[in-house]
């Protein structure tokens, strides 16, 4: 989405201001498991043998030999990937942002560019990167 200011949209320009300072809420549409809040598990030994148990079985069914060289560390390598990729479920909003919103006085458009971004889709477990800018 793009959005043009001219002089007149100063309001418009306050009004994100003040949006954007007010307490961060979560989503719970986007929490919750059939109306209860979902129980997030954290990375245990256990669950990256459960994870490793998991590659191994998959590269089985897909008629491949898990103990071939070229395979042997593959369960561990992407257990690892995909406890990095899924890290952010057990990350706070709040505590990153760590009450970093602030008022800085001016009413100029700010621009941050460039920012890296990765995540899983959780449909196909495939992880997707981009590049995103942001304006306000």
């Amino acid at each position: 989405m793009t959005t043009a200011f001219s002089q007149d949209s100063n309001s418009s320009i306050n009004s994100l201001k003040s949006a954007s300072r007010e307490r961060i809420v979560t989503r719970s549409d986007r929490q919750t498991h059939n109306g209860e809040e979902a129980v997030i598990q954290s990375s245990s030994d256990q669950s990256q043998e459960r994870l490793q148990a998991a590659v191994r079985g998959m590269l089985e069914s897909l008629g491949e030999d898990p103990d071939r060289e070229g395979l042997l560390k593959t369960p561990k390598r992407v257990a690892e990937a995909m406890q990095f990729l899924t890290q952010g479920y057990n990350q706070s909003l709040e505590t990153i942002i760590n009450d970093a919103i602030f008022d800085e006085g001016h009413n100029e458009m700010v621009l941050v560019r460039d920012i890296n971004f990765f995540s899983l889709c959780e449909h196909h477990m495939l992880p997707f990167m981009g590049r995103a800018h942001v304006g306000g």
